[in-house]
């Protein structure tokens, strides 16, 4: 890429994990924020040539982080750095809520090595760039691939793509990312568990949102369909229903686990 220096600002330990190999891949060299807090206090101090920013992050979420930081550099006469919104809800008009937070692209998770090289090199050429205080025409979204439900566990071109970023000499990529993911996903189960049982959605909610976003970037793609189907219910507020699809939730995601530790993979 020839875009050089970005800051990575994502809270799940898997996609981080994901997207630093991606990004090292294309030769950029990356600093990690963990929140908002932390990106903004990044982005006052030091120069980017480009943020990816995940949109829903508790706290401080992604779009409150970027019209903060528009403020900042609105203010302070600085250039403007471009911004792409990572979000793991590819939904009707979550574009126009990107961009009227100030965010120039966005990428749905989980996103693949050549997407993010596209999207980077659409600054890198100039473009949905703007000088700071002055409103461009939003770029169209990107078109992403649907989200279809299947009946298969684990997509193995997922996983053949984590592995074709491990480099030679250094720990087995596809091995970290996919003990970083047993290990969280057992804890966001643990926490919507303990959030159902006190009857509280927002935490269901979010718990079933990260665990959607990881799955994903591991091929569990029937199991992030059913997150998401928990997230909807808990964002609606429907109790009932998100407790309802909980014993369904906790038999796949075992299937998942079960099938991350086969010898074969």
């Amino acid at each position: 890429s020839r875009i050089r220096r970005v800051l990575l600002v994502e809270d799940n330990v898997v996609n981080q994990e994901v997207a630093l190999a991606m990004l090292q891949d294309l030769g950029v060299s990356t600093v990690s924020a963990w929140n908002g807090e932390e990106a903004l206090e990044r982005l006052t101090t030091e120069r980017y040539e480009a943020v990816l920013m995940d949109c829903h992050m508790p706290k401080l979420d992604g779009y409150v982080t970027a019209a903060r930081f528009r403020e900042w550099e609105s203010a302070h006469g600085k250039e403007r750095t471009p911004i792409v919104a990572l979000t793991a809800n590819a939904l009707s008009g979550d574009a126009e809520k990107c961009y009227a937070a100030g965010m120039d692209r966005y990428l749905s998770k989980p996103f693949t090595p050549d997407q993010l090289f596209e999207v980077l090199e659409s600054f890198a050429t100039g473009i949905a760039q703007a000088p700071c205080g002055v409103s461009a025409p939003p770029p169209e979204m990107p078109e992403m691939p649907e989200t279809k439900t299947s009946d298969v566990t684990l997509d193995r071109q997922v996983l053949d793509r984590i592995r074709a970023l491990s480099r030679p000499g250094e720990p087995n990529l596809l091995l970290k990312v996919l003990g970083l993911y047993t290990s969280s996903s057992a804890a966001l189960m643990d926490a919507l568990i303990t959030a159902a049982a006190v009857q509280d959605v927002e935490a269901m909610r979010q718990a079933a949102h990260a665990l959607k976003s990881a799955s994903g970037n591991v091929g569990a793609s029937a199991f992030a369909v059913l997150c998401g189907s928990v997230e909807h219910a808990a964002a609606a507020g429907d109790l009932g229903e998100a407790c309802l699809l909980l014993d369904t939730l906790r038999e796949e995601h075992k299937r998942v686990l079960q099938a991350l530790d086969t010898p074969d993979l």
